[in-house]
Parts: C-alpha cells; sequence; structure tokens
C-alpha cells in the first residue's frame, strides 16, 4: 500500500504492487527522456512515469513476469488527469524490489476485445473496450501540457444502451470520429474526475467506425456539462506553491532562502530557481446579464498560465498583488467551467 497522509498534496516513499503497460521511451518537448507505466496496489490503478531509463529493463521484466514488487524513493504527486488521486515519479535515486507476496493479486488491465457497457464501468484506470455513439462535445479542442509534452485534447459525449460519459481523445484521435456516428473504442482507460466516471483514449486506442447501434440512451442529466459564463470578476485571489524540484513536496514560501533552499522533505539543498512554481486562483465573476448571480471558479496551473501567456503577462504569476490588481482591472471575461473548474478564459470581445 502506498504511505501517504495526504493524497492531494504530499509525497510518499514506497509502494507495493504490480506493474503494467510498460511504454516505449518517450522525449518531451523540452527534450526529457522517460517512459510510463501503470502502477496496480491494492485498491487503485496510478499512472507512473520513470525519468530514469536504465531502469526500463527491470521495469519490463518485473510487468512480463507479473512479478509482486515494492519500489521505494519514489515521489507521490497530485495527478495531471484526476483531482484527488496520485500520480507516481520514478528517478535514479529510486529503487524496485522483487518481493515474495503481496496481500493481494494481480489484476488484469486489459480487457482486449470484451465490450463493456457504458454503465459497467466504476474503477479508475482499467483498459476496456466500448461500442458507443458520439451524441455530441462536451469540452471544445484545446492545447495541453502533459509531462512537458503539448498535446491537443477534445472531449466528447459518448452513449450506448446503458449510460453516457465524457471520452477524452488526443492529436490525431479527434479527427477519427464524427457527431451521431457510431465507433467501437478498443483499449480506452477509465479515469475519475470529481467523482464521475469518464473515458480517455491511450497511445494504444483503436478507433472504427461501425454501423448505428438502436436503443441510445438519451439520459444525460448525470454528465455535468460544461458551462460559459460572461461578466466581470469582483473577488479574486492567487494562491502560490513552491515544490521542490526533486522530490516535489511543498515548499513553504517562508522558509525559502535568499539564494538558495533546504528542502525538509528529501534534504536537499538547490537553487531557488529550480523550485516549480504550482498556482492557483479564485474567482467570484458576476453575470454581466444578471447583476444577482455569481459564479465561484477555480483556476489550476496550466489554464492560468496559458492565459497569461496569451495576453502576455506571463510575468504576473510572480507578482501576486500585481496579479490580483490586474485581474479585477479586466473587461468582460467569457469563463468555461465544468463543476466550477475552468477550462478556458479569455478576455471578452465587444
Amino acid at each position: 500500500m502506498a504511505k501517504r497522509p495526504n493524497p492531494s498534496t504530499s509525497s510518499s516513499e514506497e509502494i507495493v504492487g504490480y506493474l503494467h503497460d510498460i511504454s516505449p521511451i518517450k522525449t518531451s518537448k523540452n527534450n526529457t527522456r522517460y517512459f510510463n507505466a501503470t502502477l496496480q496496489n491494492r485498491d487503485e490503478f496510478h499512472r507512473l512515469v520513470c525519468f530514469s531509463l536504465d531502469k526500463l529493463s527491470a521495469f519490463t521484466n518485473a510487468e512480463k513476469m507479473k512479478s509482486p514488487l515494492k519500489l521505494t524513493n519514489i515521489a507521490m504527486v497530485p495527478s495531471v488527469s484526476e483531482t484527488g488521486k496520485i500520480d507516481i515519479k520514478v528517478s535514479r535515486f529510486s529503487n524496485l524490489n522483487i518481493v515474495d507476496k503481496l496481500p493481494f493479486k494481480r489484476r488484469k488491465l486489459d480487457f482486449d476485445d470484451n465490450v463493456s457497457n457504458l454503465d459497467e464501468l466504476k474503477i479508475s484506470h482499467q483498459t476496456v473496450s466500448v461500442s458507443a455513439k458520439v451524441t455530441g462535445v462536451y469540452a471544445e479542442q484545446e492545447t495541453v501540457d502533459v509531462y512537458g509534452t503539448s498535446k491537443e485534447k477534445k472531449e466528447f459525449v459518448i452513449a450506448d444502451g446503458t449510460s453516457a460519459m465524457p471520452l477524452v481523445l488526443w492529436n490525431e484521435q479527434i479527427d477519427c470520429v464524427q457527431r451521431n456516428e457510431c465507433y467501437n473504442f478498443k483499449n480506452v482507460s477509465t479515469r475519475i474526475f470529481q467523482d464521475n466516471i469518464k473515458l480517455s483514449a491511450t497511445t494504444r486506442t483503436v478507433i472504427k467506425h461501425i454501423p448505428p447501434m438502436e436503443n441510445i440512451t438519451t439520459n444525460l442529466l448525470h454528465i455535468k456539462l460544461p458551462t460559459t459564463v460572461i461578466g466581470n470578476i469582483h473577488q479574486v485571489l492567487l494562491n502560490k506553491t513552491y515544490k521542490c524540484g526533486s522530490c516535489s513536496k511543498n515548499v513553504m514560501e517562508n522558509d525559502m532562502g535568499k539564494m538558495t533552499t533546504k528542502c525538509t522533505s528529501c534534504s536537499m539543498k538547490q537553487r531557488n530557481e529550480s523550485l516549480k512554481l504550482m498556482t492557483i486562483c479564485k474567482l467570484n465573476v458576476v453575470d454581466d446579464s444578471d447583476s444577482s448571480l455569481s459564479t465561484k471558479l477555480t483556476i489550476f496551473d496550466t489554464e492560468l498560465k496559458s492565459f497569461l501567456h496569451t495576453i502576455h503577462k506571463e510575468d504576473l504569476v510572480n507578482q501576486t498583488d500585481d496579479f490580483e490588481d490586474f485581474m479585477l482591472t479586466l473587461p468582460k471575461i467569457r469563463v468555461t467551467h465544468a463543476n466550477n473548474i475552468v477550462t478556458s478564459i479569455c478576455i471578452q470581445e465587444d
């Protein structure tokens, strides 16, 4: 089991489980080489990224032999794809040790060609195959950063005879589907976002056009579709968190030295410029069409920095007071959000 007192903010030193789905070596846009895997522990599957390429052989062998194992000296970080979940980062300081036995069994990650009904999908990080109709768009296409690599992302709504849910497609997969057409999606992965199940395509996903399906559900009440708000920002708060460049644990701002900082978690001393700055912005936006309507919104780091980049104000993220003053002086803004989490923000042109 992973040792993690607070899964949203903390790291842990070790985890036990089984490895699945080792990827080939990949290269990020900043030329960092890495590989991915999925780590199954007792209760769930975790996304894993390893930046130590000399470990690829040991990881591949452990997956092939279906060996129970323990990973030590790892970093547990907030998931890039699922709020409230954790990802695992493996570095050159991490160790993989094969163990004799674990108190839980290895579960199958890939269901191969067995087609699942949408209402059967309950567990995160399982690879499944589904047949469904594309009934609409859940979130428009955008460019996102995934472990240093820019990717195109678009979310669709798919439905079968039992249920409906969002499906995330990436890059060239986006052009493989059309609204009101039916497809078999082989090797898509389940995700849980804000307690709701969704599907995400992977590099191994195969999309095949199929004949029209009958008795497609029209009940979409459980899907919380994105909402667009146009209005003015009346209140704003910027929270900044600095993370250790080695172990990714939080470093309190008042513990930072003038030039260097020693991490209290991994004891690594580092230049302050190597610390990773993560931001969260909270907004209260008053609707332009009805001043009695106020929406409380949260913008996470990636979307906030993307917005500032588009208006050439990237430096404001380092200046809390100036940033908050600037946001309050903006004219009308257009914000799209899902469950009050901002997915896009721009200045509204008159």
